[in-house]
């Protein structure tokens, strides 16, 4: 109501004006008006925006390798997204964003044909042909010396992790190979660094990945 009364308050006193003398400065001052109570919201905020709590980070996806490809868990709710071997490149790259810039490049001498790669430092390789998800390789820098390998299967199976984790998680074949002592689990393969329980695992690979023998 005060929008309403204030300009014809200020209409009479003009109208009075031109009859009157003028009015000293004291007078003429202009009366004090308070803020209507939509205006003191727009200059405090609205309730929603002084009480909403600031937006939790996202949390980013857990990565796991697998002998069809990769997989993403969502930890919040432990399901999975699985990146199965040919899922288109441009697909799979988008999905890993989460983990930066890769290094890229193409290894002519393969037994697949060349294949082109992108490559993380923490060891993980994955394989394109024809712009496509055919392999992925996991080496020593995947190992974690505190526990589990930072990437692996599932089971948490990966570089670093002895022979017997090993069988316990995964129904696995041990030989001697020129590789070494190899293992080979369903679709995964890789090699150890012994042949004893306790030998670790130093590189595991699935799909066409460039192995060189």
């Amino acid at each position: 109501m005060n929008r309403i009364l204030i300009p014809l308050a200020a209409i009479a006193v003009v109208g009075a004006c031109s009859d009157q003398p003028s009015a000293s400065a004291n007078d003429a001052a202009p009366a004090k008006t308070e803020a209507t109570p939509a205006e003191t919201i727009a200059a405090q905020g609205s309730p929603a925006d002084r009480s909403a709590p600031p937006a939790a980070p996202v949390a980013r996806p857990a990565l796991a390798v697998d002998g069809e490809g990769l997989r993403l868990f969502n930890p919040a709710t432990g399901s999975a997204r699985p990146l199965p071997f040919g899922t288109a490149q441009a697909d799979v790259m988008t999905a890993l964003a989460w983990r930066g810039s890769p290094g890229t490049g193409r290894q002519e001498e393969c037994g697949a044909g060349p294949l082109d790669f992108a490559a993380w430092p923490d060891g993980l390789k994955l394989y394109f042909q024809s712009s496509k998800l055919v392999g992925w390789a996991l080496d020593g820098r995947a190992a974690n010396p505190a526990g589990p390998p930072a990437l692996g299967t599932a089971a948490s199976i990966g570089p670093g992790s002895a022979r017997a984790e090993l069988e316990a998680a995964h129904v696995a074949t041990v030989t001697q190979s020129s590789l070494g002592t190899e293992f080979v689990s369903g679709d995964m393969a890789g090699v150890l660094d012994g042949r004893g329980p306790q030998a670790k695992i130093t590189d595991m690979w699935a799909g066409a990945a460039c192995v060189m023998r």
